[in-house]
């Protein structure tokens, strides 16, 4: 994934926690007109993707059903090709009471990051003074106490380098 989303050496990998996000999103004043759900995304086979679309369907279409909450199930679900963004998604449904928000393509709200973002991993491939760099500039200007450091994603496990020369030649 590196290689899709960090073209250049200067992207960073945000893990945040599960929890602290639902907690600040619930406490969001921004939010109180609607219905949210949590859910990790679903991918599946095309085959399997129709399947669940005509459930869904279904179930919106019973007398009682809850519409929103089938709407909201039908945005948990991708392709299997996007597997590897193993992504997490908050859905948000403004009840028809609430006050239009004045850009219906962005909807925001305000979080703390410094008690969401549990740690932060720079780019494998990107050079020492790059990964220095970032990481000095992410604590001091930011502020940020948490984990920053490089990902270690491309370096072999410690087993492996074991077995190399100690000169490092093959």
């Amino acid at each position: 994934m590196w290689a899709i989303y960090s073209r250049n050496w200067l992207g960073v990998r945000v893990t945040i926690r599960l929890a602290e996000l639902q907690r600040q999103a619930e406490a969001a004043p921004e939010l109180v007109n609607g219905k949210m759900w949590f859910g990790e995304v679903n991918y599946r086979r095309d085959a399997d993707l129709e399947r669940v679309a005509h459930r869904l369907m279904q179930a919106v279409g019973k007398r009682g059903a809850d519409q929103m909450e089938a709407v909201a199930m039908a945005w948990l679900n991708k392709r299997l090709a996007f597997r590897h963004e193993d992504e997490m998604r908050v859905l948000f449904v403004r009840s028809s009471r609430a006050v239009r928000i004045s850009s219906p393509s962005t909807f925001k709200f305000a979080v703390d990051p410094h008690a969401l973002i549990k740690s932060i991993h720079i780019d494998p491939r990107a050079p020492k003074e790059i990964v220095e760099t970032l990481q000095r500039d992410i604590r001091e200007s930011l502020g940020f106490t948490g984990s920053v450091q490089q990902s270690s994603l491309l370096k072999l496990p410690a087993r492996l380098q074991s077995l190399l020369p100690r000169d490092g030649l093959l």
